[in-house]
């Protein structure tokens, strides 16, 4: 847990230093699933790539699963790509997301689509925003594999 802190004091002031346009969201949400509801909270990083485009991924996430806590810290947290369509006082967004991970007889495979609102807030770099997406999980365990799909609705503060 130091070395990901470390890491991510080292990255942030270099990023910042070198200009490259990145932000920051935090929020709050509920994970629906077949018989395993869990409220979230996280903190992600925002690239700004071209245009309308953003590349985001998760920081830091504390989750409460029916029945135990999770908390994520640094990389493995997965990756979305966001499309800000252009809006007055409303910016709608849709977003597309992939994760991956194996390893220790575990595969894990997520896609994951959505979308959302940005509220514009005058003379702030702060923007609340909802956004609603689904999850299209597959995990296999020593050849064993199951699939289901998550109902993710999350509200939170950006500044991009």
């Amino acid at each position: 847990m130091r070395k990901a802190i470390l890491v991510l004091g080292l990255i942030i002031p270099v990023f910042c230093a070198a200009g490259i346009p990145f932000g920051v969201e935090g929020g709050a949400g509920l994970a629906i699933q077949e018989n395993n509801n869990a409220f979230f909270t996280d903190g992600s990083a925002i690239l700004h790539i071209y245009r309308n485009f953003y590349a985001r991924t998760e920081v830091a996430s504390l989750s409460f699963p029916s029945g135990g806590t999770i908390i994520s810290l640094g990389t493995g947290q997965g990756f979305d790509v966001m499309m800000f369509l252009p809006g007055a006082g409303i910016t709608p967004y849709g977003l597309s997301g992939l994760y991956f991970m194996s390893g220790g007889g575990l595969s894990t495979f997520n896609l994951k689509l959505g979308g959302g609102a940005e509220f514009k807030l005058t003379g702030s770099k702060m923007a609340p925003f909802v956004e609603a997406t689904i999850d299209i999980l597959s995990t296999s365990i020593n050849s064993h594999s199951h699939s289901t799909n998550v109902i993710t609705i999350k509200g939170g503060i950006r500044m991009r």
